[in-house]
């Protein structure tokens, strides 16, 4: 199987695209427009085994790291409660298509959300909710 990362963040990117239609697709800076509903696709963190030490063939490697995500929420002048909603169907959305396709399309053996954490302020022009998401990816190559 592929299983480059550069593979998986277009794979994470169609997935967003296609489960969120209407979300901001971020991949750097966003500058002082502020979509009222955006996902970052932000760093990897993990590790590569090599496969030779577990019995496999010397060129194998077992991939295992985690994609950040963030979707945030913004709602001019609505309550907070109105802001992480949205922030949480947008999470919900996220973890159920992963669930519908856990191999990204073939590209891994299998990715799914392994933790989120939110974080809901209000500042002048309104309300905003931030949830944190662990993608966490696994695959030989």
């Amino acid at each position: 199987m592929p299983g480059s990362q550069a593979a998986v963040y277009t794979a994470l990117s169609s997935l967003v695209a296609s489960v969120l239609p209407a979300a901001q697709l971020v991949t750097g800076a966003t500058g002082t427009y502020q979509a009222s509903q955006t996902v970052l696709l932000g760093d990897f963190a993990g590790n590569d085994t090599p496969q030779l030490l577990m019995g496999g063939a010397p060129e194998q490697y077992a991939e295992s790291y985690d994609v950040t995500l963030v979707v945030r929420a913004f709602k001019g002048g609505d309550t907070p409660g109105d802001a992480l909603t949205t922030a949480v169907g947008m999470k919900d959305a996220i973890r159920d298509g992963l669930a519908a396709d856990m191999t990204l399309g073939g590209v891994v053996q299998q990715a799914y959300l392994a933790s989120y954490r939110s974080q809901t302020g209000v500042d002048d022009p309104g309300v905003a909710s931030e949830i944190t998401l662990t993608v966490h990816v696994s695959n030989l190559t």
